[in-house]
């Protein structure tokens, strides 16, 4: 059962402390991004924000990645595409956050699995958004010309989540603890 307040931060108030964590995470994802862009749909990124999702929050992911995109189009190229990528990675973090409260998303191979088809989705809402704006006559031609990317796509986020997931799960258990910390307006 989805509850309203899994929608937004469990403690809503907004510290210098929770916009200083979700910035450097902001930099650090952009960071990221510089050596993957000459790989054609290669890229860290999905999964990053996926694990964002997964350990963090639904509306620090989105967050996080919307304003990712945003910075690094600034050196990349800044264009119609961006508002295609800002929904694109909207929604397949919304959709993982959904398919994150099912009990058997625990297991690696199903996160993985889930990264796979999450990668394919992005492509396909990316070619929706291309073939709206530049109205091209056939969405199926203009999305099987562009499958082998998206499947690049794909079975990059499903190898980077087989690397990192382990780790991250780690990192979640550091992360609780400096959560505490940062929650905490005493200090």
């Amino acid at each position: 059962m989805v509850k309203k307040s899994d929608f937004i931060w469990k403690n809503t108030k907004l510290t210098v402390r929770k916009l200083t964590l979700i910035a450097m995470t902001i930099a650090l994802c952009s960071v990221i991004r510089f050596p993957f862009s000459y790989l054609p749909n290669i890229t860290p990124l999905t999964t990053i924000y996926l694990l964002i999702c997964l350990n963090i929050g639904l509306s620090e992911a989105i967050i996080i990645a919307d304003m990712t995109i945003i910075a690094t189009s600034v050196y990349l190229g800044m264009g119609y595409w961006v508002v295609g990528q800002l929904l694109a990675y909207s929604l397949i973090i919304f959709l993982y956050w959904l398919f994150i409260k099912i009990d058997i998303m625990k297991f690696l191979i199903m996160q993985a699995i889930l990264c796979l088809i999450l990668g394919l989705i992005y492509g396909i809402v990316i070619s929706m958004f291309e073939v709206f704006v530049l109205q091209i006559s056939s969405f199926e031609i203009y999305y099987i010309a562009g499958l082998p990317f998206d499947l690049m796509h794909g079975l990059g986020d499903f190898l980077f989540m087989i690397l990192v997931f382990r780790p991250a799960r780690i990192l979640k258990r550091q992360f609780n603890s400096l959560t505490r910390f940062y929650n905490d307006d005493s200090v």
